[in-house]
C-alpha cells in the first residue's frame, strides 16, 4: 500500500471520496499512477489542480516527460537517428536508380531482339528470292533469242515451204529449237502471257504507240503486240511491248 505524499493531491482525494462508489473507484484508478514513486516511473509528473479536475471529468492528463540522459548522449542518439534516415533515403534513391537502369537495359534488350528478328526475316526473304529468281537475269537475255526464233518461223509462208524442201527443213529446225527453248522456260516456270485484245495494264504492258480503234474497240485496248510478255513464277520478267487503241 502506498500513501500519497503530495498534500495538494490528498485534498482532492478527500474531496472525491464522498462521491458514489463507482465514481470513486474510477477517480482512484486514474489518480493512482500519479502517486507512484519517481524511481519507478523515471520521470516527474505533477499536474496542477485544474488539470486534476479535467482528469476526473474528461480522461487522461497531458504528461510532461523529462529525460535524465546527458545532453551529449541525446545529441549522439539524435545524430544516429538522422544518419539512419539519411542512409534509408540514400538506399531508396539507389533502389530507384537501379530500377530505372534495369528498365533501360530491358528496353535495349527488347529493341536488339526485335532488330535481330527483323534482320533474320529479311535475310531469309532475300535468300528465298535469290533461289526463286536466280535465273531471272539470264532468262531475260534469252527472251530476245525466243523473239528472233519466232520471227524467223513466221517469216516463211506455207506456199514457200511446199515448193522448197531445203527451206522446209530449215523451218522445221527453227521450230524444234523454239519448242525446246520454250520447254526449258517452262522448267524454270517462265511462261508467256497473252496481251492481244486485253485492257492495257501498266504492270504487264509497255505502250509503244497508239492506233485507231476498229470494230468498236474501246480506248486503251491492246491492238498490236510487238514483243510477247513473260512471267517468272509470280513476277513479271518482261512486260509486253504493245500498241493500244487511242481515244476517238
Amino acid at each position: 500500500r502506498r500513501t500519497c505524499r503530495y498534500p495538494w493531491l490528498k485534498g482532492q482525494l478527500l474531496r472525491v471520496s464522498h462521491t458514489p462508489a463507482k465514481g470513486a473507484m474510477q477517480a482512484f484508478a486514474r489518480i493512482a499512477p500519479l502517486c507512484l514513486r519517481r524511481s519507478a516511473l523515471q520521470r516527474t509528473v505533477r499536474p496542477a489542480a485544474p488539470e486534476l479536475f479535467r482528469l476526473l471529468a474528461f480522461g487522461q492528463p497531458q504528461y510532461r516527460y523529462f529525460s535524465e540522459k546527458p545532453e551529449a548522449e541525446e545529441t549522439k542518439e539524435k545524430a544516429e537517428v538522422e544518419e539512419e534516415v539519411e542512409e534509408e533515403t540514400a538506399a531508396e534513391k539507389a533502389a530507384k536508380e537501379a530500377a530505372a537502369k534495369i528498365k533501360e537495359l530491358q528496353d535495349k534488350l527488347m529493341y536488339s531482339y526485335a532488330e535481330a528478328e527483323n534482320l533474320r526475316q529479311r535475310t531469309r526473304r532475300e535468300v528465298d528470292n535469290a533461289n526463286k529468281y536466280a535465273v531471272s537475269k539470264f532468262a531475260k537475255e534469252l527472251l530476245d533469242v525466243a523473239d528472233n526464233l519466232e520471227r524467223a518461223a513466221s517469216a516463211v509462208t506455207p506456199q514457200q515451204l511446199e515448193s522448197n524442201a531445203e527451206l522446209r527443213a530449215l523451218h522445221e529446225g527453227v521450230d524444234m529449237t523454239q519448242s525446246i527453248l520454250q520447254k526449258t522456260f517452262g522448267h524454270y516456270e517462265i511462261t508467256k502471257f497473252d496481251s492481244l485484245g486485253q485492257p492495257f495494264d501498266p504492270n504487264l504492258h509497255e505502250a509503244m504507240f497508239e492506233v485507231p480503234g476498229q470494230d468498236g474497240q474501246e480506248a486503251g485496248t491492246v491492238a498490236h503486240v510487238m514483243n510477247e510478255g513473260y512471267m517468272i513464277k509470280d513476277r513479271v520478267l518482261r512486260p509486253a511491248r504493245v500498241g493500244t487503241v487511242k481515244k476517238a
